[in-house]
């Protein structure tokens, strides 16, 4: 008889966060295991909605989860019952019979750990972010003592900075905090032929020989943006240019700060914003990948692993996930958060030297699937959560 996990989950979205938990669904299904998801909002009609997890013989709950500012909240409505969500996740769980609870929210937990205590399953809970607001660590710390713990009888980080900061801040075991493979989805995600490369510069009206990067993500401030414009401007004056490819949403305030840097340093016929787009078209069509992000802005960069599984360099910042995902200098370069010189120094040298681009896009295609597949995932994941089990 197969394991059943029930996935926990505010809501779906365009995000890393659901594009993670379909990916790791598939590869679960692929070791043997039964899944399903609970969710408040379900996204209907969406790329990564209800419907998209279906697809993949996912079973798909909605549970009115109610929208938290902190665990302490989460902690005293599930201690007084109050809402459905507490009745509706009981009622699923009797349907289920899930083997584990895992949780994609710390605020999550308090629910989960209530009904697993009354159908004896165990919680393991995601932590996607090092970013810990000083009341939830202060609640965690206070009432780990009584409760266990208030962030699941196993938990799982996604980069080893995050790891780290939950130990320190957190104050949890170590060896209760596991570093697991976070996959894009390493079947989609390849590299491209000759053909599907033109097709994909034509999408964007880009001419074959044309020097591309492209920075995929919202258009937000610590996203670094800005940085990556300001190299742009350094390397026209270099006489190296270079189109850039901006793909995300974002609000008109945002859009105005880009675009209007762009035209202080008079490149801003070369600096495109795209609105969302199909990534893998973007990462198709470019020559580099660049996450010029600041210390909080990203937790894992989702899609430096997924342009390394497309063959195409990477070029970010020690944000989280860049010393789990990059060899410096070998698999992709590693840059100082908000130096747009040393940005432009490594893109002119991936530009200009054709060779070392596809050189280190073939080391860095090789590290992704070694490391970053879904099946590596879902490996590593079954070991938490069997060791959840036994814990529990």
């Amino acid at each position: 008889m197969n394991q059943h996990v029930l996935l926990l989950s505010h809501k779906f979205n365009v995000s890393g966060a659901s594009t993670h938990m379909l990916n790791l669904g598939v590869g679960l299904q692929r070791q043997g295991w039964d899944v399903a998801v609970a969710a408040r909002d379900l996204a209907p009609g969406t790329p990564l909605g209800k419907e998209r997890f279906e697809e993949e013989g996912i079973e798909v709950y909605q549970v009115s989860f109610a929208n938290f500012s902190s665990v302490s909240d989460a902690i005293e409505s599930t201690l007084e019952n109050r809402g459905a969500a507490f009745r509706e996740l009981h009622s699923v769980a009797k349907t289920v019979r899930p083997s584990v609870f895992h949780c994609h929210s710390a605020t999550l937990v308090p629910f989960a750990q209530a009904v697993g205590m009354w159908h004896r399953i165990p919680t393991v809970t995601t932590l996607n972010s090092p970013r810990i607001r000083p009341e939830n660590a202060k609640t965690v710390r206070a009432v780990s003592g009584y409760f266990g713990s208030v962030v699941g009888h196993e938990v799982i980080a996604n980069s080893s900075e995050t790891k780290k900061q939950l130990v320190d801040q957190l104050g949890l075991p170590t060896g209760r905090v596991h570093r697991t493979a976070f996959a894009a989805d390493s079947d989609r995600f390849r590299p491209p032929s000759d053909g599907e490369r033109r097709t994909a510069r034509q999408e964007f009206e880009l001419d074959q020989e044309e020097r591309v990067v492209s920075l995929i993500g919202l258009l937000d401030s610590r996203k670094g943006h800005d940085v990556l414009v300001r190299a742009a401007s350094r390397l026209q004056d270099r006489g190296c240019e270079v189109t850039v490819l901006c793909a995300g949403s974002g609000g008109e305030g945002e859009k105005r700060r880009i675009t209007d840097l762009a035209k202080e340093r008079r490149i801003a016929d070369r600096i495109h914003l795209l609105g969302h787009q199909d990534a893998r078209q973007v990462i198709w069509a470019s020559d580099a990948t660049v996450l010029p992000s600041t210390k909080d802005g990203d937790s894992f960069g989702l899609v430096a692993v997924e342009s390394m599984l497309c063959g195409v360099p990477v070029v970010r910042t020690p944000a989280g996930g860049a010393s789990d995902q990059i060899v410096d200098g070998e698999s992709g370069f590693i840059i100082p958060f908000g130096d747009d010189e040393v940005l432009a120094d490594r893109l002119e040298r991936l530009l200009k030297d054709e060779s070392l681009r596809e050189d280190m896009g073939e080391r860095a295609e090789d590290r992704a699937r070694r490391l970053f597949s879904k099946e590596q995932m879902a490996e590593e994941t079954i070991d938490v959560y069997q060791s959840a089990m036994q814990r529990f």
